[in-house]
């Protein structure tokens, strides 16, 4: 298989369109349907299934799905390690991010990285962290702003950071030193993202608790300011409110718990160049803030 036309394919499966793929790629609608018939004969068998939801892959491109995406990327790696020879640095870093808080800082160091190399494009890519490292992991994405998670991946530490209680003014424990952890089973909880994997959820189950949800949200914001408004309690990292002001009491835990913020990233042997020169690059501003 060609890079090429593998880096094509996954795009196609990525956006469920040939028709979108080729906008974005810059080629026809049928120069992209050749590239995948291309593909499909020298597999023997389809690689994608066209129906009204758009674009399905198929079984038997499932299984391949991961040697298309390291072919793809190797081809990719070779690319920018030609140019290096050359002395031109180009490539393509995707980055996911998961830490409203450090947004504007990462943005800085990007924006940074851009003066010395306009060649290297950039994208972000914003998720929670079991999903970004989960991106990371199968190569969708290079590298991730992340908090802790298990896996066989490097890891840069930027911080340790407490995860803390919110409660409204009007709580009865809201002037005491700490909140007992197991308070959350017992007092109305306000979860952020439910459903999903996030440090709050991990925690809780870690240490036994079974949150008793009465409201939920998709915001951190509008968690905080439903805790403000007397409707429960909550929990979250104690560096998302700091910025923000209302009624809101912020209390460390008991037992305290925390949670590491880092930057993750795969093997050196598996970076590309421009991945490589990147974290290079970014090493001394995560000295500087850690």
């Amino acid at each position: 298989m060609d890079s090429d036309k593998c880096k094509v394919l996954l795009e196609v499966i990525h956006l469920k369109s040939i028709t979108k793929a080729a906008e974005k790629l810059g080629y026809t609608t049928s120069g992209v349907s050749r590239l995948i018939q291309s593909l499909e004969e020298e597999a023997g068998f389809p690689l994608i299934i066209r129906n009204r939801k758009g674009i399905e892959i198929t079984g038997e491109c499932r299984e391949l799905l991961p040697l298309i995406k390291e072919m793809s990327r190797n081809g990719q790696k070779y690319e920018e390690a030609l140019a290096r020879i050359h002395g031109i640095e180009i490539g393509e870093i995707r980055i996911g991010t998961s830490i409203r808080n450090y947004y504007l800082w990462f943005a800085g160091i990007i924006a940074d990285f851009q003066k010395s190399y306009p060649n290297i494009k950039i994208s972000i890519v914003t998720d929670n962290s079991t999903k970004l490292l989960k991106s990371m992991l199968s190569n969708e994405i290079d590298l991730c702003l992340i908090s802790k998670r298990p896996g066989s991946y490097e890891w840069i530490q930027i911080a340790e950071k407490p995860i803390v209680a919110w409660l409204p003014a009007s709580h009865s424990l809201a002037s005491q030193a700490s909140f007992p952890l197991s308070m959350f089973e017992t007092d109305d909880y306000i979860s952020t993202y439910p459903d999903q994997e996030t440090d709050n959820s991990r925690l809780l189950e870690a240490h036994g608790i079974k949150p008793n949800v009465k409201f939920t949200s998709t915001d951190s914001y509008a968690t905080y300011c439903m805790v403000d408004a007397g409707l429960g309690i909550s929990l979250d990292h104690g560096i998302i409110a700091e910025s923000w002001k209302g009624n809101v009491v912020i209390k460390p835990l008991d037992p305290p718990l925390s949670i590491s913020l880092g930057l993750a990233h795969m093997a050196k042997r598996d970076l590309s160049p421009a991945v490589s020169l990147f974290i290079k690059f970014a090493r001394p501003y995560i000295d500087d803030i850690s």
